[in-house]
């Protein structure tokens, strides 16, 4: 599979279980890069908008089942998330039912947890004027590349 996600070779699909006829095919390649896409649209519109360069995080949260069972050499290697050391990238599975029972079961955390969510901003993606061209750019196969201060881009 090249860069733009197109199978090399005339190969029409590639085997992943053969003998329970599970193959992947490129529709399947269009949709994982669209979905890479916005991904990395969205952290190239927080980051730069925020000046925070890859290197700045000390932790990076895979969140999620998709999240929790990712392969982070192949995700890196892709570029569906920063190239940022293996030691940073966290895989917590569901965050959002974790939080939840922590703010039922613990009032002091429930307390902090409700302090945090009022320093929130609300981060509109699809209104950043450079957001299609993230987007598109995003949605090749390659690994992304740190941001800089000034407002370099994520992918390329």
């Amino acid at each position: 599979m090249n860069e733009m996600g197109r199978f090399e070779d005339g190969a029409g699909r590639i085997t992943v279980d053969a003998a329970h006829d599970i193959y992947f095919l490129e529709p399947d390649v269009n949709e994982l890069a669209q979905a890479k896409g916005a991904n990395i649209a969205g952290l190239q519109v927080v980051f730069n908008d925020y000046g925070v360069h890859f290197d700045d995080v000390a932790v990076f949260y895979l969140a999620g089942g998709f999240g929790r069972h990712l392969k982070k050499a192949a995700s890196k290697r892709i570029g569906l998330i920063p190239d940022i050391a293996d030691e940073k990238i966290v895989q917590v599975g569901n965050a959002a039912l974790e939080g939840a029972t922590m703010a039922l079961v613990s009032r002091a955390r429930r307390r902090e947890l409700e302090a945090l969510v009022t320093r929130v901003e609300h981060c509109r993606l699809e209104t950043h004027p450079g957001f299609f061209d993230f987007f598109v750019d995003g949605c090749q196969f390659r690994r992304a590349a740190s941001v800089g201060r000034s407002g370099d881009r994520v992918v390329g």
